[in-house]
């Protein structure tokens, strides 16, 4: 005969499970948060390196967030960037990536492109999408995206320099008052 013991671990690995998506997903809109974006960005600059082929980041700020907040507090908006998230998830193939990155901040991450051109066109397909109001009870919020792109290797080949050119040309077209978009530009660091 046989003598043994036999444990179900399957809580044990449903709980890692769970806090292996909380370590690397935002709780509010369930999208990549900050750390997991960096790491498929530095797969997609590997990749990209091999293949000769290009990356594009796009750094997203919504204009006009802070006023839903003040004027109609944090439920609504907090109805708006879960909105916003399922929005640009529908925007992107399913192989590009969309993160929160905190606050009204997102980024969208396009692991292959030929050219600067495809980037602004996934742009404008942004735009498109959150320009309908999102309802939230008797209130209908709009808002609108100011979106920087910076593109590997044009601007740089790693992820801390492309999220911060992305996000020094997001707030130059800020800066001219929002709802716009710009690719990095070296001349505009001067």
């Amino acid at each position: 005969g046989y003598h043994g013991t036999a444990s179900d671990i399957t809580l044990r690995m449903e709980s890692e499970a769970r806090y292996r998506h909380l370590a690397y997903h935002d709780t509010l809109t369930r999208l990549p948060n900050r750390r997991l974006l960096t790491d498929r960005l530095e797969q997609a600059i590997r990749s990209a390196t091999r293949k000769g082929h290009r990356v594009a980041l796009l750094l997203l700020d919504l204009d006009g967030f802070k006023q839903i907040n003040d004027r109609h507090g944090h439920a609504a908006g907090d109805k708006v960037l879960e909105a916003i998230a399922e929005s640009l998830r529908d925007a992107v193939r399913e192989a590009d990536t969309v993160a929160r990155m905190g606050g009204d901040e997102f980024v969208v991450l396009l692991p292959e492109i030929d050219h600067t051109d495809d980037a602004v066109r996934v742009a404008d397909k942004i735009h498109e999408s959150v320009r309908e109001p999102i309802a939230d009870g008797e209130h209908r919020h709009a808002v609108g995206t100011s979106i920087g792109i910076s593109l590997y290797p044009d601007h740089g080949e790693t992820p801390d320099t492309l999220l911060h050119r992305a996000d020094h040309a997001m707030y130059h077209g800020k800066s001219r008052g929002g709802k716009t978009t710009r690719v990095f530009d070296a001349s505009s660091l001067n």
